[in-house]
């Protein structure tokens, strides 16, 4: 009897060995895409179809290459340069001529030496120029040099020969 009780209990775990066998895994399936779904004002769903990718044409059609002109580019607008206004005052022993000019504001005058000697144009009161203290040829114009200035600022301007103080001008400067 120990005999049977032992073969049935060897038969029992060979038998549940062979039945415990691990069940196999299932393949992975990637899912797949579901098509877009509009829900319309009844309860029956509509199913639209996936847009189909469009192909490349083999070749291009002759219509397409032509040249196409692309859209006009306004040009910017320069303006034209301004000419810079000049006055020419001659200055001599004899003096300034002409003795006072008005002039507009940023014009040019030129200081031309006709004389024999030196000349010294500058801003009023003698010596230091301060009036207007840009205006001052700091050195002697000599006979047929000439000085240039461009006056700026609006006002009148008392002006002298720096070499002979008694010979003097105004020039009147508006905008």
């Amino acid at each position: 009897m120990k005999r049977i009780a032992f073969l049935s209990v060897g038969l029992f775990v060979l038998g549940a060995g062979c039945w415990s066998k691990a069940p196999e895994r299932a393949p992975v399936i990637p899912p797949t895409p579901v098509p877009v779904v509009e829900q319309a004002a009844s309860s029956t769903p509509e199913v639209k179809p996936a847009e189909p990718i469009p192909s490349v044409p083999d070749k291009v059609k002759p219509d397409a290459m032509k040249k196409t002109t692309p859209p006009a580019i306004a040009k910017p607008v320069v303006p034209k340069a301004v000419e810079p206004t000049y006055v020419t005052v001659t200055m001599s022993q004899d003096g300034f001529k002409p003795a006072q000019i008005t002039i507009k504001k940023d014009t040019i005058v030129r200081f031309k030496n006709v004389g024999n000697d030196a000349m010294w144009p500058a801003s009023n009161p003698h010596p230091i120029h301060t009036s207007y203290q840009d205006f001052d040829a700091r050195r002697g114009v000599k006979p047929g040099e000439t000085y240039e200035f461009k006056f700026k600022n609006v006002g009148s301007w008392g002006c002298h020969d720096h070499v002979s103080p008694g010979l003097t001008c105004r020039i009147i400067v508006q905008e």
